[in-house]
């Protein structure tokens, strides 16, 4: 599930509970929260707390820098941002407002697997305020949505793909969704139509439902929404397909290094554990945004460590050193940070951001700690 979430940190609190309190097990899919450059950090804060009460989840965040300081107006590159780093067979469109009723997971999944071929799957979306839905449970949700009057619903005007699910090889081969539209509206329109063209069969479900938590207008239907309405024209009128061949697309825009405080440099030598509270620590705990973080290991470890950094940290920098030359893996290192102010974490300790120190300094760090890792030990008495 990919949720778009743009200064929403109560809707988004909401809907991570709608997926995790269902009956689907948690092991079995990944929700991947990406932030469009809010305001606020609020949304961080949730996707931690969700993490505390849900160890056994996979709830990933991610934060795209925006030169604009960020607006709801496109969740194209949000949306294709978590399709590429996304591991599930099915990518799954749900934004941070939009609360999922009864056990839509397990049912979405089974349409899926049912199906005789590929599918393109929307469901019922019926619009309720924040406080008609808080507080309740899956069930009285699954209650709520069918006593509530249908003419509450948002109906969509064609077939369109924003909150749907679909396969993700799909997805991907058709080139994500256009990122031309880099306004609000159509680009849902437009995804839609390019998955039919490719045989992939769209359907209206109204047993998958969930809630819109209304909120004012976000848009203003200016001449960047007809910009937009032109763009779905020309794609249409020339059967599009694939888009952004030979482009970079669902790129991660991070922060510029100039506005970073420096870079903490986490190095594990294996135990696995102790490498995920430390990162637990600096990418959800307070200031996570002003330092830029890199994994550093002995290859040794290089599979067991992209392994965790997969399932619970998506994104993260690592790099695997051979230690063979102590000085060489250093510098390699080195060449990995954006920052003028660097240190290395070896061990669980006191909070690495407070003794940062010059870029400079931080090769005789890392050769102290893989000439640790690399040293062989003399034996403890005679071999017999």
């Amino acid at each position: 599930m990919i949720l778009a979430c743009f200064d929403q940190t109560r809707e988004l609190e909401l809907t991570l509970h709608s997926f995790l309190h269902q009956d689907f097990p948690r092991d079995r899919y990944e929700l991947i929260v990406v932030d469009d450059a809010s305001p606020d950090h609020g949304a961080r804060q949730v996707v931690s707390r969700a993490r505390q009460e849900f160890p056994d989840a996979r709830v990933h965040y991610l934060r795209q820098h925006r030169e604009d300081s960020g607006e709801y107006f496109s969740s194209a590159a949000v949306k294709n941002l978590g399709s590429r780093l996304a591991r599930g067979r099915y990518v799954w469109f749900n934004n941070a407002e939009i609360v999922q009723a009864g056990e839509s997971l397990s049912y979405v999944l089974r349409q899926h697997e049912e199906s005789a071929g590929p599918l393109c799957l929307r469901g019922r979306v019926l619009d309720l305020p924040f406080e008609a839905l808080d507080g309740r449970t899956q069930a009285e949700l699954d209650r709520l949505h069918e006593a509530t009057d249908h003419g509450r619903e948002r109906v969509a005007t064609a077939d369109h793909a924003g909150l749907a699910s679909m396969r993700r090889d799909i997805l991907l081969a058709i080139g994500g969704i256009d990122e031309r539209f880099d306004h609000w509206g159509k680009e849902d329109l437009d995804l839609a139509a390019r998955l039919k063209r490719v045989g992939v069969t769209y359907r209206y479900d109204d047993e998958v439902k969930s809630f819109h938590i209304s909120h004012p207008p976000n848009h203003v239907k200016g001449p960047d929404y007809q910009r937009m309405c032109r763009l779905l024209e020309e794609n249409n009128s020339r059967g599009v397909v694939e888009v952004h061949r030979g482009q970079l697309w669902g790129e991660l825009r991070q922060r510029p290094a100039h506005e970073l405080e420096g870079t903490v440099v986490v190095t594990t030598d294996g135990d696995l554990d102790d490498l995920e509270s430390r990162l637990e620590a600096l990418l959800y705990g307070a200031g996570a945004d002003a330092f830029e973080v890199l994994v550093a290991s002995l290859d040794t470890h290089r599979v067991d460590v992209e392994e965790r950094l997969q399932d619970r940290f998506l994104a993260v920098p690592y790099i695997a050193l051979a230690g063979e030359e102590p000085a060489a893996d250093a510098r390699r290192v080195r060449g990995r940070i954006r920052t003028q102010r660097a240190g290395a974490w070896p061990e669980h300790g006191p909070d690495p951001r407070a003794r940062l120190k010059p870029l400079a300094t931080l090769d005789a760090e890392l050769v102290d700690w893989i000439e640790h890792l690399t040293r062989t030990p003399e034996p403890a008495g005679p071999l017999l």
